[in-house]
């Protein structure tokens, strides 16, 4: 079980995704339920499914992972089961119920915890797809204070910084994607790029691929993350 585990997790990595579940469902029959190893498993499908925007079982694995009774639940963080389950809504088109799990998060109001990024840029996108664009504007602002006040406790790669520069040069020209990215060229660039400081992260909470996002809206067509059969 453990091999088979491993080497789906490489092809995972590798974004080899149709033989990296085929490698993870034949692992599961190995571990119970109860340990670390099916928790692992089964969050790691479930990210696949997200990344190809497959719907129904990315819910359905969300829903495995969220009524286990192991000690891999508590390893994920309190946050983590809503803001996923705000992501799917998201792929799904479903930007209201999106918006709404991401505003009850208590994480919002907390100081220097990494989750708090991550919830807030979904929050923007969000009221971008919404229209929302004086509430995304606000919340903008906002988020630029609050990593300012707590960029030492906050765990930033350049990325995170530069996606944020972005979503501020978007809000400064109406959210004209066009001008935008006129104006961000080189670093939309930086973003899509394989560069270790400035390229996108399949083990990090960036679920919602940014330079996907943005080509998709500059494109007016509907957000693929790439990894779609």
């Amino acid at each position: 079980g453990y091999a088979m585990m491993n080497i789906a997790f490489s092809e995972y990595m590798l974004s080899e995704f149709e033989s990296a579940i085929k490698n993870f469902n034949n692992s599961l029959q190995y571990f119970q339920k109860k340990s670390l190893n099916f928790g692992y498993v089964v969050e790691c499908l479930m990210k696949i499914y997200i990344y190809r925007n497959n719907i129904v079982p990315s819910r359905k694995h969300l829903k495995i992972l969220h009524e286990l009774d192991s000690p891999y639940n508590i390893n994920l963080g309190e946050y983590y089961f809503e803001f996923t389950d705000a992501v799917i809504c998201y792929l799904n088109k479903d930007y209201k119920q999106s918006q709404m799990i991401l505003l009850s998060l208590k994480i919002l109001n907390t100081a220097g915890n990494a989750w708090n990024l991550t919830v807030r840029t979904l929050l923007i996108l969000n009221f971008i797809e919404l229209k929302k664009y004086e509430l995304a504007d606000n919340h903008l602002q906002n988020l630029k204070k609050h990593i300012e006040r707590n960029r030492r406790k906050m765990q930033l790669r350049k990325r995170d910084l530069l996606i944020q520069r972005i979503l501020r040069d978007l809000a400064s020209s109406g959210f004209n994607f066009k001008m935008t990215s006129k104006k961000r060229q080189k670093e939309l660039a930086l973003l899509a790029s394989e560069n270790a400081d400035y390229c996108w992260k399949i083990n990090t909470s960036e679920l919602i691929i940014f330079h996907r996002w943005f080509d998709s809206k500059l494109n007016n067509t509907p957000y693929t993350s790439g990894f779609e059969v």
